[in-house]
């Protein structure tokens, strides 16, 4: 499936504005979490699939392909 440039835009938004509005991530690791679940997420949503339904089949253990930033 190809996106538009449109699409990527829209998908950054929301990452913008939390930058914009917390005056950024506190930790390399918060950044790297959030990115992680925003990118499952944005592509989840134009495959049809429920977000919180896809998060946690990835969350449960054994699952693969996908993995989390560990805190420090």
């Amino acid at each position: 499936m190809a996106f538009s440039r449109d699409a990527y835009e829209r998908a950054l938004r929301k990452s913008v504005v939390h930058r914009k509005v917390s005056g950024g991530f506190r930790s390399e690791w918060g950044a790297a979490a959030f990115a992680t679940m925003a990118t499952v997420i944005e592509t989840a949503a134009p495959r049809g699939e429920n977000a919180l339904h896809t998060l946690t089949n990835l969350l449960t253990p054994g699952a693969p392909l996908l993995s989390f930033p560990q805190p420090p």
